[in-house]
């Protein structure tokens, strides 16, 4: 069972202490924030090309809520037929298949709002492993999932002279993207994610894909095994499951889809599943319950992160004054408190959250 995670120094949710990891059990170091997951639209390392943000995309043409929309997928003179299934992106043209390392140079063609063409390259593949890890895996038996660096610039007809840059714009941390290489990026399809309000749809269109940065929101809940796509790997997650892991990330503790955390915050987690459990400890330490989690948010309160590893006043969420807990109980007064101290305990919760010491 993997040690989930201490979300400690840094920017951006979760990720592991150093870039290579080893899906064994172990304590790790990870983080959490919420003011990254306020910004899906545009967010701190979500996709930006030309200063618009954007996480998905429609395979068919379909306009996302930016008014971004894809029009072709190239490499070279030739057109192919883009597909992204299992989590991974590939391309068909007259019975040959375009996929993993061959799609280096390969381009996405969108378009925006100001009739821009913008091309996203591959410019290199990819893989990392899952974070979670499912009962009974074998030590290096974790799947994989490719990633992708992905960089942009606006299409021209001769397709020269054009600087690319990185669609991950604001790199995280090397400790911030759960293995991930800094600007790389994951996609999966199926899930359709509402930015503002922090909810996965019930409904699965495999017609739209997402692109999660290393760091971004997205990406955790790839490589926790919270997508439609990561079902192909053993992941078996339903979407309130997903939603209930982007309300924990993201401190959405009224379901509302407001914030109650910062960037760098310290906690740990453990889902119902048994695929990330709390790190073993040389010693004891103490991990009073922070909040237990389904998909409408908190189930109960218990001590808020923000309030065990108070943060400087100039990190505090703008709005915000300590104690967050009377913020959070301001916002839902209904919320009930954590009866059950034992962080070791779900009860009936999809994940429960204990804050470090």
């Amino acid at each position: 069972m993997r040690a989930a995670l201490f979300l400690g120094m840094g920017c951006v949710l979760g990720a592991l202490s150093g870039c290579a990891i080893e899906p064994t059990m172990s304590s790790t170091f990870a983080e959490v924030s919420g003011t990254e997951c306020e910004m899906l639209r545009c967010g701190t390392n979500s996709p930006v090309i030309d200063g618009l943000g954007f996480h998905e995309l429609n395979l068919q043409g379909a306009v996302n809520a930016q008014h971004m929309r894809y029009v072709r997928f190239i490499q070279g003179t030739l057109d192919y037929t883009l597909h992204v299934t299992q989590g991974r992106l590939w391309g068909t043209r007259d019975g040959k298949v375009l996929e993993h390392a061959a799609l280096k140079g390969a381009q996405i063609i969108v378009t925006q709002p100001s009739g821009k063409q913008f091309a996203i390259t591959i410019v290199n593949v990819g893989t990392v492993h899952f974070w979670a890890v499912t009962p009974g895996t074998a030590p290096g038996a974790v799947p994989l999932i490719e990633t992708y660096d992905l960089q942009w610039a606006e299409f021209t007809s001769s397709g020269k002279g054009e600087k690319l840059t990185p669609l991950c714009g604001n790199p995280a941390r090397r400790d911030d993207t759960l293995g991930m290489i800094v600007r790389t990026a994951v996609v999966f399809e199926g899930d359709r994610i509402d930015a503002d309000s922090k909810k996965v749809s019930a409904a699965i269109d495999p017609t739209w894909f997402n692109i999660g940065c290393a760091g971004h929101a997205l990406a955790k809940l790839a490589l926790t095994g919270h997508t439609e796509a990561a079902r192909s790997f053993g992941y078996v997650t339903i979407p309130s499951e997903r939603q209930a892991m982007l309300k924990m990330f993201t401190g959405d503790y009224c379901g509302t889809g407001e914030a109650f955390t910062i960037p760098g915050q310290p906690l740990y987690w453990r889902d119902d599943h048994g695929w990330m459990g709390f790190p073993s400890y040389p010693g004891p330490v103490q991990t009073p319950v922070e909040a237990r989690w389904d998909a409408g948010g908190a189930i109960c309160l218990g001590a808020p992160r923000l309030d065990v590893n108070i943060p400087a006043a100039t990190a505090w969420p703008a709005g915000l004054s300590a104690p967050i807990a009377s913020e959070i109980l301001g916002a839902c007064p209904l919320l009930p408190s954590c009866t059950n101290l034992d962080p070791k305990d779900l009860d009936g919760a999809h994940l429960v959250t204990a804050n470090p010491m």
